[in-house]
């Protein structure tokens, strides 16, 4: 029988304990690097494209169907266990993606909520089995 014990922190002295980063994107200067060309490659080679994209151009087209017609992603991030699509809208659209949030979430087969930043862009997270879109 083994026991496996986690390492504690004994002293604010003592240097932190490592996690598990949430993703393996690397980080310079303060800026995730973009990996350009595994999206093009893929979609020049007609292979399956990848999760962000699809649940983006997803999350437009089921916005969109609800009477959003002014809103775009302006940055999506994903992350081991959720994805975080960042929408530039007006105030009114906002509204409405926050009031179809939870609804989109479950239609991709997750959870969503929405909520407004600092920026006052508007930041939809998902969470969950996210990646597997069904049609609205």
């Amino acid at each position: 029988m083994a026991v496996v014990r986690r390492r504690v922190r004994r002293s604010s002295e003592e240097p932190l304990v490592p996690l598990e980063p949430e993703s393996d994107v690397a980080i310079a200067d303060g800026f995730a690097e973009a990996d350009v060309a595994r999206a093009f490659s893929h979609r020049a080679g007609g292979a399956e494209v990848d999760v962000v994209t699809l649940l983006s151009e997803h999350a437009l087209r089921y916005f969109s169907n609800r009477g959003v017609s002014r809103a775009s992603v302006v940055m999506a991030r994903q992350r081991r266990n959720s994805i975080t699509l960042t929408l530039d809208a007006g105030v009114a659209e906002q509204m409405q993606i926050m009031e179809h949030a939870a609804e989109f979430g479950r239609c991709v087969g997750g959870n969503a909520q929405a909520a407004v930043t600092s920026d006052r862009d508007l930041a939809a997270d998902l969470w969950g089995q996210a990646d597997a879109p069904h049609e609205p």
